[in-house]
């Protein structure tokens, strides 16, 4: 859900509708398959760098399922890098922050309101990522 919505936000920020639905339904794709890649390798690779791949894999396949969507090669490795990063901050971040606050990891809405910090910096860098492009784009033209 959260890579429809994503891609469904760079679609908006295209102005333009074709790629709303053509973004959106590629972040959903993309999201999908990197979250069914991470975990197996999460389950395969117990404890934090399994955890640290597992969101690094999903922006990945994220931030290249976008690239794909708007058939540029140059994007496609740009948004797939962005998204591995961001998601590698994100989980950085999110493993921080449930050692730093003790006894944090005991409330069960801790687990989905933790997740989203990955999925927010990954699509905040894939979103700069794209800004980025577009600036470039534009400046050559």
């Amino acid at each position: 859900m959260s890579g429809a919505i994503g891609g469904a936000a760079l679609g908006i920020a295209f102005g333009d509708k074709k790629k709303i639905l053509c973004l959106s339904l590629a972040g959903a794709i993309g999201f999908l398959i990197g979250f069914a890649i991470g975990n197996i390798i999460e389950y395969a690779i117990i404890g934090l760098v399994g955890f640290f791949l597992n969101f690094v894999i999903i922006g990945a396949t994220l931030g290249a399922a976008l690239g794909i969507a708007l058939w540029d090669k140059k994007k496609i490795l740009y948004l797939s890098l962005a998204g591995a990063i961001g998601g590698a901050i994100g989980a950085i971040l999110q493993t921080i922050l449930s050692y730093a606050i003790k006894d944090i990891t005991t409330f069960p809405i801790w687990l989905p309101i933790s997740d989203l910090i990955p999925s927010a910096i990954g699509g905040a860098t894939i979103g700069w990522a794209i800004a980025y492009l577009r600036k470039n784009d534009n400046q050559t033209k």
